[in-house]
């Protein structure tokens, strides 16, 4: 009938599938930051390593010009895919995760029943239309599935253990360049300017060796 209210029932279910979206979107923010962090510490630990490997390399071998572009041209290159694969798309999909594949992901993460991802189905239509619409079948399902929710933290599903053990190996290569960087301040604007504006700047000898000649002796 137009301009009726929406029964108790279809109440419920809404406000049971309302706080089904919440949760979820919980999951959805989480798992958000988990990506967006991994890809940027991932970026980091790369850039770090560059610095670290050209300037051992470097600064043993005298690496001539070419070979320092390609190296520096390759670790661009590297960079820009690794941020795509592991910064870009995985945030885009994350952001355009969907509630059902929220909860397949819930259900996955914690082994529950799929009656989570039959509650978010079934919450589209409270109005029960169809055969297996019926409005208490419907909030029998939601009410289960708000009740399994609220038994667990589902930001839990999202797994930060590889984004500690990133920061942690983060971490400890900025600690080795920052005291390098601190310590060997002239090693550092050589390496800048051999390894990334590839000019030809030498490196200082380790040992140095001066001829002196007494006067009358040996002199023009």
């Amino acid at each position: 009938m137009i301009g009726a209210e929406p029964s108790e029932g279809t109440c419920e279910v809404e406000a049971g599938a309302h706080a089904l979206r919440a949760r979820l979107g919980k999951v959805r923010r989480k798992l958000w930051w988990v990506v967006c962090l991994t890809g940027l510490l991932y970026f980091v630990v790369c850039l770090l390593g560059f610095h670290v490997g050209t300037l051992v390399l470097d600064r043993t071998l005298e690496l001539p010009r070419l070979f320092r572009a390609v190296v520096l041209l390759v670790t661009l290159c590297a960079l820009v895919v690794l941020l795509v694969r592991r910064l870009f798309r995985p945030a885009r999909d994350a952001a355009a995760l969907s509630d059902d594949e929220a909860a397949l992901y819930v259900e996955r993460r914690f082994g529950l029943e799929e009656v989570l991802i039959s509650a978010v189905q079934l919450a589209r239509r409270p109005g029960g239309d169809g055969p297996h619409g019926a409005p208490v079948l419907i909030r029998c399902v939601v009410e289960k599935a708000v009740e399994q929710l609220e038994r667990i933290d589902v930001r839990e599903a999202v797994s930060s253990q590889r984004l500690l053990r990133l920061f942690g190996l983060a971490a400890a290569a900025t600690a080795v360049v920052g005291v390098l960087v601190v310590t060997r301040p002239a090693s550092a604007k050589i390496w800048w300017e051999r390894n990334v504006l590839l000019s030809e700047t030498p490196w200082p000898r380790e040992v140095q060796i001066d001829v002196f000649f007494p006067p009358g002796r040996g002199g023009a």
